[in-house]
């Protein structure tokens, strides 16, 4: 269980870099990062909804 959370939070660690360098280094305002997660978890939803294998909608999600 820990080493579940601590691999969750490295995962979002790096999205919040990528946030950080955009927003404060390059100073130009990048919403990507922020809409590439929720887009990748709405498609593998609306696959599995379908009927599609899980291993098969993680690779379309991707």
């Amino acid at each position: 269980m820990i080493t579940g959370i601590l691999i969750e939070g490295l995962i979002y660690g790096i999205m919040v870099l990528g946030v950080f360098m955009t927003f404060r280094v390059l100073n130009f305002c990048d919403m990507t990062v922020d809409g590439a997660f929720p887009m990748g978890a709405c498609v593998l939803a609306a696959c599995l909804t379908q009927g599609i294998s899980p291993a098969l909608a993680l690779l379309i999600a991707f």
